[in-house]
């Protein structure tokens, strides 16, 4: 059968099958939906915008900070609800809007998406980001991961370009909200520091949809995770400050269990609970232990969807690359189990947040005063991994 009959046919079945004119004068447009060669030469686009656009954003950042009479970030920080500025940072826009266009504003009320340069002494400052959207809401959308991922991955860019340049590795912050186990070692609003993160339902990962040209400029999505979710280093220097502060951080391993977006039913509670429970006499009970006095007894059992999707953005990265540093931390916002999880009300999470996230904040910023005068803050290897050299070819 030639294409010609081919064509006649499709359209008189289609025209059966389908009794209504009006659906049937869209065939022709319909029918490019499901052209494979139509639908590859779209996906090979998006990727090819999306690293465009991520350099060019940080393009953008670049020279907002050099205007502003600012020094390139020191470190990154991406807020949940609670977080501010400070009085004395600047303003650089919003998500959504102006050099910030390229990243999804956040749809949820209290993650207003706002970003400030914020100081931390006096040579050293952090792009701060405080708001995002949550990865589930781009879940089911054909280039949701791109769009989510776009924000960390600018701050990646930008962390390349002056590892390069600079000879400096700055570090990422981010901290999400979680619920913790009923009868382990976090209460209510303390914090948990990320040693190992799941995502059972995988619905949104960065190495969902198109990904061969997005992998050829950012590193594979294909990374171990056999290796702490936040770094050592930092780690000790943030829990050596919340410390002289007497604020309470645990060890977490934590998990968007089967059942998200919904809270864990008793299923889901014993499979994550039994899990940790094993792990404490496992490597990241032993990950514990590094970092904290007896840790692989308070390991804590933590839920949190869509944490895993912005850890992975964090760790593609090339093979001859060296990881970025991180710190990973949870705020405890409810207690799941048989009597903790009859408690559950979203609008007092976020003022639990907003009370305990800004504790958190300041000792943040004096381990990062402390991470600034050790010699963990000059990079380790100055070999130029970003956008911005494998593109610059490009430009005539």
């Amino acid at each position: 059968m030639n294409g010609f009959e081919a064509d006649r046919r499709r359209q008189q079945y289609v025209s059966g099958i389908l009794d209504d004119q009006f659906l049937r004068k869209d065939l022709l447009a319909t029918q490019s939906l499901l052209n494979p060669f139509i639908i590859t030469a779209e996906r090979a686009g998006v990727q090819a915008l999306e690293i465009a656009n991520i350099s060019l954003d940080a393009d953008e950042l670049e020279t907002s900070f050099s205007e502003k009479g600012l020094p390139m970030p020191s470190a990154f920080g991406v807020f949940t609800t609670g977080h501010t500025p400070g009085e004395n940072a600047v303003r650089l826009g919003e998500l959504g809007q102006g050099i910030f266009h390229n990243n999804v504003a956040p749809e949820t009320k209290g993650h207003h998406g706002e970003v400030y340069a914020v100081p931390i002494d006096d040579e050293h400052w952090m792009l701060g980001f405080f708001g995002r959207v949550h990865p589930n809401e781009y879940f089911g959308h054909s280039y949701g991961a791109i769009l989510v991922a776009h924000q960390l991955r600018v701050v990646k860019e930008l962390i390349r370009r002056e590892r390069a340049d600079l000879g400096i590795d700055p570090p990422v912050f981010t901290d999400y909200l979680a619920g913790a186990s009923e009868g382990h070692s976090l209460k209510v609003g303390e914090a948990g520091l990320i040693l190992s993160d799941s995502e059972f339902t995988n619905v949104l990962h960065p190495g969902h949809g198109p990904v061969a040209i997005l992998d050829e400029f950012l590193g594979s999505h294909f990374q171990s995770k056999f290796a702490p979710t936040s770094d050592n280093i930092l780690s000790k220097f943030f829990l050596d400050a919340a410390g002289a502060d007497g604020m309470k951080v645990k060890p977490v391993a934590v998990a968007g269990t089967l059942g998200t977006p919904e809270f864990q039913n008793p299923e889901e509670f014993d499979m994550w609970r039994q899990f940790v429970e094993k792990a404490r006499s496992g490597q990241t009970g032993k990950w514990a232990d590094e970092l904290f006095v007896a840790g692989n007894l308070d390991l804590t059992a933590a839920y949190g969807m869509g944490i895993t999707f912005e850890q992975a953005v964090l760790r593609q990265k090339f093979a001859d690359e060296h990881p970025i540093k991180t710190i990973a931390l949870v705020i405890v916002s409810d207690i799941v189990g048989e009597t903790g999880s009859q408690s559950v009300s979203h609008t007092s999470n976020m003022g639990i947040a907003q009370e305990a996230a800004p504790l958190y904040q300041s000792a943040l910023m004096t381990a990062l005063y402390y991470y600034f005068q050790s010699p963990n803050y000059q990079s380790a290897d100055r070999t130029d991994h970003s956008i911005r050299s494998k593109i610059s070819r490009f430009v005539t």
